[in-house]
């Protein structure tokens, strides 16, 4: 059972959008990670006390935002895709959909190469320092401006051949690349958020001042069998950042 009666939106708008909004806000809270199968449509209006009709609009109207997906014959799930994308659910940009759609940024990429690992990375990755891995250095752009820059590391051995297929056969979402790629399946992530100032190197990259302040999050992501295979480190903006938690 959800938290069905802690998340309804604004009472004056219709009852299918404050679903709407509910229903977002349990993938965004990781109640529903990224590839998970919603409750049944008959599950879910006993659950919020509504006519059936309404959560059916309630539910279309997050698939239209890409939140959700419908697969014929098995059911409603989260998109796999967006464990990717929810990275900006922590910051607020000018640009942010007004209707709260998420959106997906252009991604950038600066640094594709193979090096060995530096303690930090290859402790996350469960590997030892100096292994072969894969770094990627890349900004994601909204706007026409670099909204966040992301450090990446990976194990060489599960994702060599994104360095065979090169830059150019990357998309702007990773987690989808890696799945067609390297057949590696993302299903969660371990994330810590921290505050810190932009280098001159990484200034440059987000087009701000050297020192400037900057959300840090910091993620491990682990694949189907629960191993880590990605270590990112994620830099915004601290003005445009974040952060909403509720204690029961």
């Amino acid at each position: 059972m959800g938290s069905a009666g802690s998340v309804m939106s604004d009472l004056r708008l219709p009852r299918y959008e404050q679903l709407r909004d509910a229903l977002r806000a349990r993938v965004t809270s990781g109640e529903w990670p990224p590839g998970s199968m919603l409750p049944s449509e008959t599950d879910l209006a006993r659950e919020y006390k509504v006519a059936l009709g309404t959560m059916r609009q309630a539910l279309s109207r997050a698939v239209e935002d890409g939140l959700l997906e419908r697969v014929h014959g098995k059911g409603t799930f989260v998109r796999s895709e967006l464990q990717d994308a929810l990275m900006f659910r922590f910051f607020r940009f000018r640009d942010s959909d007004a209707e709260g759609k998420v959106t997906i940024p252009r991604s950038v990429i600066h640094e594709l190469r193979e090096i060995p690992l530096e303690q930090e990375a290859a402790d996350h990755l469960n590997l030892k320092k100096g292994a072969r891995g894969i770094f990627i250095l890349r900004t994601r752009v909204l706007a026409d401006m670099p909204a966040l820059l992301e450090k990446i590391w990976l194990p060489y051995q599960a994702f060599k051949r994104l360095l065979t297929n090169g830059k150019d056969h990357f998309g702007d979402l990773l987690y989808p690349t890696y799945h067609k790629q390297c057949n590696v399946v993302i299903t969660h992530a371990r994330e810590n958020i921290g505050f810190g100032t932009l280098s001159h190197a990484d200034a440059r990259l987000l087009k701000k001042s050297a020192g400037s302040p900057v959300a840090v999050i910091r993620r491990t992501a682990f694949s189907l069998i629960g191993d880590p295979v990605e270590y990112r480190i994620s830099q915004g903006d601290a003005l445009s950042f974040h952060y909403n938690v509720e204690i029961k």
